[in-house]
């Protein structure tokens, strides 16, 4: 092999859809739209979600309390 002389190499992901969903082309990440990329990657909005529940879950939770004790009975 000669010193000068470069090695290609190719990259190739399979994309796999939820449910037989409808597939998105297959573009480079950088040229997608916003919603091709979430139609595109269902696993991690899914992981986003679930990562993201407890932090609403607890904003919930302080705003049910407050509601409660300013309720007369509680002064």
């Amino acid at each position: 092999m000669a010193a000068d002389a470069k090695t290609e190499v190719l990259h190739h992901e399979e994309t796999h859809t939820l449910g037989g969903a409808a597939s998105v082309p297959e573009l480079p990440e950088d040229q997608m739209s916003s919603w091709e990329c979430i139609r595109s990657n269902p696993k991690i909005i899914l992981c986003a979600l679930y990562a993201n529940i407890g932090a609403l879950m607890i904003g919930y939770d302080n705003l049910a309390l407050a509601v409660c004790l300013s309720m007369p009975a509680f002064q």
